[in-house]
This record gives structure tokens, sequence and C-alpha cells, in this order.
């Protein structure tokens, strides 16, 4: 294999752990950097930000500087920025990765694989959440059962609100266990050894994503929950089908032959015991009132959106 193209890349408005995520992900599909650069999520002053024992430099969003990138992930920003980042995109021809839900560009369509480089390629794409990933691979593997209204519970973890989502966890579980309270600036209340519902949850993004996934309007419902997870995410998922037993076998060899790890054992794979492993794990189980359960755990940094991303650029160098 030829070496690898070097690539200009900028991450805007992109957590440490993001970040981190990311340059492991790039790095293991043998996708080389030249330089990476910290881009701040609007459009203020270049700025340094202390984040914990981290210090990052972040630039200013500038055109002249993004435009000489080759690559750009959009990690957050705000409304103005991630508008003017997509336009950017089209304008300078550079390859936007938008791992936000602020921007929905239509329908998401996979790029082909082989490129010859990034800038042969379309310049944008909107790179759907893992939960819509997993919603929509369930969904396709039971078309043939008729399926209808699909409800799903989103346990999120403390990682979605990047390195002090997971510090204040840590020290609430700390102070919780000492009979003491807890820091409370990040999540607002105590989240260590609790569960409450997460009403901020858009679920805008989260629709448009699997109507995108695959390619029809879908009718879906779901409820997001605070948990006290690092970084494992864990999905419940509810589908009417007309054979439930039929559905769980087909289902269960769709999704292993696209990737997806199946647990049959007694005990459904829970995220202190799977969540730290490479890959997502499903469990899937008919039942008698004409449904199927579904049960999908995964780290969100190893196996969810920043993983997608890689994956995506891998694909559009020829190293995916």
């Amino acid at each position: 294999m030829e070496e690898a193209e070097r690539l200009s890349v900028a991450v805007v408005g992109g957590d440490p752990l993001v970040v981190d995520a990311l340059g492991g992900h790039l790095e293991a599909l043998g996708v080389r950097a030249a330089q990476v650069v910290l881009v701040a999520g609007s459009s203020e002053a270049a700025a340094l930000d202390l984040d914990g024992d981290t210090a990052l430099f972040r630039l200013s969003p500038e055109r002249a500087r993004l435009g000489k990138c080759d690559v750009v992930f959009l990690c957050a920003a705000a409304p103005d920025l991630a508008r003017d980042l997509h336009a950017w995109a089209r304008g300078d021809n550079f390859w936007l990765f938008d791992l936000s839900d602020g921007v929905a560009e239509g329908p998401w369509v996979p790029p082909d694989a082989g490129s010859p480089t990034i800038r042969a390629a379309a310049p944008a794409l909107s790179v759907p959440g893992s939960d819509a990933f997993c919603c929509a691979a369930l969904l396709a593997a039971v078309e043939g059962f008729d399926p209808g209204p699909l409800q799903v519970h989103c346990f999120l973890p403390a990682s979605d609100r990047g390195t002090a989502g997971v510090e204040e966890l840590f020290r609430q579980s700390a102070a919780a266990l000492n009979l003491q309270k807890g820091p409370e600036a990040v999540f607002g209340r105590a989240l260590a050894f609790n569960l409450y519902p997460e009403l901020r949850a858009e679920e805008a993004p989260f629709r448009a994503a699997l109507d995108g996934l695959l390619g029809r309007g879908v009718e879906a419902v779901r409820l997001c929950f605070r948990a006290p997870l690092f970084h494992a995410r864990a999905l419940s998922l509810l589908l009417p089908v007309s054979n439930p037993a039929a559905a769980c076998r087909a289902a269960e060899a769709e999704l292993r032959r696209r990737g997806f790890k199946i647990s049959r054992g007694r005990v459904p794979p829970a995220p202190l015991d799977r969540g730290a492993d490479e890959g997502v794990w499903a469990r899937l189980a008919p039942r008698g009132d004409g449904f199927l359960w579904g049960w999908f755990v995964y780290d969100e940094l190893k196996s969810g959106r920043p993983a997608f991303a890689a994956r995506l650029l891998g694909a559009l160098v020829g190293r995916g």
C-alpha cells in the first residue's frame, strides 16, 4: 500500500475527548495528517482553553484559514458559524464532516470508496448520530415483517458533555460515596447513582438522520435519559412486527453481516462490562405481545460518530 496522502485537518469546536478519538481512528486507518489545528466553535477571537489539566489553543474560525485545509471536522459550533462552514466547504472545496446536529443538508448519502483525493469528492457530509445508525440498521433488517412505529429509549453518557462532564460525574461519584455533595456545574444536578430524563435532547436531527439513512419517512419516537455512564451509550428499542420470532432471526443475521456483535448469553450486554469494547453489541428478543425488543451498547467515542466520520474519510482516500 502506498503511503497515505498527508492531509491538513481542522477540528472545529471539538472537546479534547472527541479530538483524541478522531486522531486515534484516523491513525488506525492509516490516514496521516500533515497538521491538525483546533478552531473555536464560534466567531470569537483565538483563545486558550483551560480544560482540567489540559491547555488547548483554539484559533479563530476564519475562512482564509479553513479554506486551506483538506478536511474539517465540525464537532460543535454556533448556528451561524455552522451555516458558514457548509457554505465555505462548497465554495473553497474542502471536505466538511459535520458531527453536530445543527445543520441539516438533506438526506445522508454515503460517499463511494476509492475517490483519488479528498478534493475530488462532494464538499459536505452531515454524519448521523450513532443512535440513528442503530435504529436504521434494525428497521432495514426487519423491513419484510411490517414494522410499526419504533420506540427508542436512549441512555446518554457523561462524555457527550465533554471532558467536563466526565470529570464532574467522577467527582460526584467520589463525593456521594463519602456522603458529601459533589459539583453540579455541568449537569445542574446530581448524576452519580441517579437517572433522569434529558428534556433538552433535540429530536428533529434524530428523525431527519433516520429518514435520510433509510431513504423514506419513518414513524419513530425517542426518549432520552441522562444516566451515570462515563462513555458507554445504551439504546432500548421496541418495534411491533408481524412475526417477532422470525423477525428476530432475520435481524440477528443482518446485523451480524453489518458488523454488529450479537449477544445471546443469559445476561444481556451492559455498559459496564461491554461499553469499553470496540464495536456495537446488540441483543434481540421476540416478545409475546407482537413486539421485537432490541438492546444496543457501545462506547460513543470508540464506535460512535467520531468513528463513522473517520471511516468515511478513510474510504475517500482509499484507507477504509
